[in-house]
């Protein structure tokens, strides 16, 4: 009888692993889907104060029902960008929280030719976009969070989403 239910796990163990391995992928990708298209409450911005030289531009904001677009960059006069991770921030004054929307680096000759292609210009662009959960977030007010090379500037972009709706 023993050896029976050996026999018999031995033989569905397979089948158990894969159910079991199919079922991590699926939640794997839930969480990444879930990460890369909504807001994430952000608790702890630890800002300095503003440096000389540093600039930036929101060259558009699109949104459209719930679907947010963000696009833009921003950079340092004279420094190189030798690490790349400025995040794109919304405050909600209802709520008074600030929500960090998933933002990709995004290579931006156009700026680098602009400005100067001495620094490493070209990887100040950012894309941001998301999917905003509830009606409040339409009212936010759009901040830059820039922490290229080691730096912890919160901007105040001075544009509220109210006014692309």
């Amino acid at each position: 009888m023993i050896l029976f239910i050996g026999q018999k796990i031995k033989s569905i163990l397979p089948e158990i692993l894969f159910t079991v391995s199919l079922i991590v992928a699926i939640l794997y990708v839930f969480f990444l889907f879930v990460q890369q298209h909504f807001p994430s409450k952000v608790s702890n911005i630890n800002s300095e104060e503003i440096v000389d030289g540093l600039i930036y531009n929101i060259d558009s904001i699109y949104l459209e029902k719930n679907n947010l677009q963000i696009n833009g960059w921003a950079l340092i006069e004279n420094e190189y960008i030798s690490s790349v991770n400025t995040q794109v921030l919304l405050f909600n004054r209802e709520l008074n929280s600030y929500a960090s929307i998933y933002t990709e680096m995004v290579k931006r000759e156009d700026v680098a030719t602009a400005i100067g292609t001495g620094y490493d210009y070209e990887y100040s662009g950012f894309s941001a976009r998301s999917v905003l959960k509830t009606d409040s977030w339409k009212n936010a007010d759009v901040y830059i969070w820039y922490r290229n090379n080691n730096h912890s500037i919160l901007l105040d972009t001075g544009l509220n989403l109210s006014e692309f709706q």
